[in-house]
């Protein structure tokens, strides 16, 4: 009796980044195992998943499916067939620092209401803050001597929109992030003003 080859399903969901800091060349090996058939299912993350395969567990890897070279995490289930050792590695994507005007700064905030992994950022100080700020911002004085290591230890797998009152300290504050790897960043070039300015902005800021 011909014996089926047995299926290995990766729960990639379950399958995070161990270092938030990954440049976009690195990759992380998921799985490693021998013959058979792979089925996956790609999670709602950004990135690329590539199938490898080798003659040996020691390589050389190559990726012979084109069309599988650089999947997308579309949350579709792909099975293929793989004729040696194979495994499944992980690509981050490079990070992205934007500088947007305020009416994009106002739609990334209407579109992001509900997501926990989008962060408005106020890095102005606690009096600035309190006189008016956009509601739910997370704020991080710049001027403080501890700046620097508060924002190391935000998580780097968030999108932020980072304002003060110029986009000066903003802008600095963007950049940082940037270096460290952050993987989304938007400054808001105009300071808080612009973004108050706008009539429909009204409804997203308090007090």
């Amino acid at each position: 009796m011909k014996k089926s080859r047995p299926t290995f399903r990766l729960a990639f969901a379950l399958l995070t980044l161990a270092s938030p800091a990954l440049h976009a060349d690195e990759v992380q090996i998921l799985s490693l195992t021998t013959n058979g058939s792979l089925t996956w299912t790609g999670p709602a993350t950004k990135g690329a998943y590539r199938v490898e395969w080798a003659p040996s567990v020691n390589g050389p890897w190559a990726a012979s499916w084109v069309a599988l070279t650089n999947v997308p995490a579309t949350g579709a289930s792909v099975t293929v067939a793989v004729p040696m050792f194979y495994r499944v590695v992980y690509s981050p994507p490079p990070p992205i620092l934007a500088h947007v005007d305020a009416a994009t700064a106002l739609d990334l905030i209407t579109h992001h209401v509900a997501d926990p992994n989008f962060v408005v950022l106020d890095v102005r100080t606690p009096a600035e803050y309190v006189g008016r700020h956009v509601k739910g911002a997370v704020n991080l004085n710049f001027y403080a001597a501890d700046f620097a290591t508060q924002l190391a230890a935000l998580d780097r797998q968030k999108a932020y929109l980072v304002y003060c009152a110029s986009g000066s300290r903003s802008g600095q504050a963007a950049a940082q992030m940037h270096a460290l790897d952050f993987a989304e960043v938007y400054n808001l070039t105009g300071g808080f003003g612009t973004l108050a300015a706008l009539p429909a902005s009204a409804a997203w800021l308090e007090p």
